[in-house]
């Protein structure tokens, strides 16, 4: 096993802060962290078919957004309680979706801190701009509809 406390790296301060090591070591816990939790997801339901199952599914669908418009859909999920209740701890909804549609999403926590940080759009603008589209598509169907009448 490998010494990481004997690194080098931190002798040279232009190349980082002293703090580097523990903000990598944080990191890698959480991904560590999300990791096993989507294991043991997997083996307490004693579904082995389901990874297939998953495997399936996870060749057909492709997330073509961007990280953080996923990530405002999770954590809106979330919120609303909408999968297992709310029960399902964020790391965990997040690795599984990420799987289900083929995009790395383990570094949740701070792709919403980055949400929060917003300051000039809205700090949900991707949920905003579906909670429009779908008013307007709805609008448009109801158009349709009074049309056909």
């Amino acid at each position: 096993m490998i010494d990481v406390d004997v690194c080098h790296l931190d002798d040279e301060t232009e190349f980082g802060t002293g703090y580097d090591r523990l903000v990598a070591r944080i990191m890698a816990m959480e991904m560590l962290y999300a990791f096993l939790s989507v294991k043991h997801t997997y083996l307490q339901n004693g579904n082995e078919d389901m990874s297939a199952e998953l495997l399936k599914v996870k060749g057909s669908y492709q997330w073509t957004g961007s990280a953080i418009e996923l990530v405002e859909i999770v954590y809106g999920l979330s919120e609303m309680g909408s999968i297992n209740n709310g029960e399902t701890p964020i790391h965990e909804l997040a690795a599984f979706v990420g799987i289900l549609l083929n995009i790395d999403i383990r570094d949740c926590y701070s792709t919403y801190t980055d949400m929060k940080r917003r300051k000039n759009e809205s700090r949900t603008c991707f949920l905003d701009k579906m909670r429009e589209r779908l008013n307007k598509r709805m609008e448009q169907d109801d158009e349709k509809e009074r049309k056909r009448k």
